[in-house]
């Protein structure tokens, strides 16, 4: 009688552990020295062919998107290569240097209001001007052109650290400029 429990058990750990991914060989012999305790806990262990095949999927998933990562910044890369082109070309020809321009800060800048130590100023910040979207521009330049109402409380603005265009009058850091 324990010879026949101890064989069915053991065909029954095998078949379980085989639909598994667990050794069969290792569980039918547990299956037979045994029996019911054995089935219990094969029974019980995770499915080692699921885990391998979600590890594959996420493995290939992650591939992919790191490849569509790189794809991206490709196109970014070749958008601001062209871009740049376009307005050096836009400079050439109205004899400006607007990369030098750039650069200086612009009239006014004294009385520019003093940025916390965490406030980025080199952050590229674009407005909406009449459904023109006009930028990158530093923190700086949004101020001055607050001062010169160019820029009012309604007008969207919107930044790389954010995450849909908002109204100038209710963005940090500019909510202040607008009270004033």
């Amino acid at each position: 009688m324990f010879l026949v429990v101890g064989i069915i058990c053991a065909v029954i750990c095998g078949m379980i552990a085989s639909s598994k991914g667990r050794n069969i060989v290792g569980w039918a012999v547990l299956g037979f020295l045994f029996g019911i305790f054995s089935l219990i806990i094969v029974a019980c262990l995770p499915n080692l062919k699921e885990q391998q095949q979600k590890e594959r999927y996420i493995a290939e998933e992650n591939r992919r998107l790191r490849e569509q990562l790189r794809q991206e910044q490709i196109k970014g890369e070749a958008f601001r290569q062209h871009a740049a082109a376009r307005l050096d070309a836009h400079d050439q020809h109205l004899n400006l240097d607007t990369r030098a321009l750039g650069q200086s800060l612009p009239a006014g800048a004294a009385d520019t209001p003093q940025l916390a130590s965490g406030d980025d100023i080199s952050v590229g910040w674009y407005y909406d001007r009449g459904g023109n979207i006009c930028g990158p521009i530093s923190q700086v330049q949004i101020f001055e052109l607050i001062r010169q109402n160019q820029i009012r409380r309604d007008t969207m603005v919107w930044a790389e650290h954010l995450t849909e265009w908002q109204i100038a009058g209710s963005t940090e850091p500019f909510q202040a400029e607008f009270r004033g």
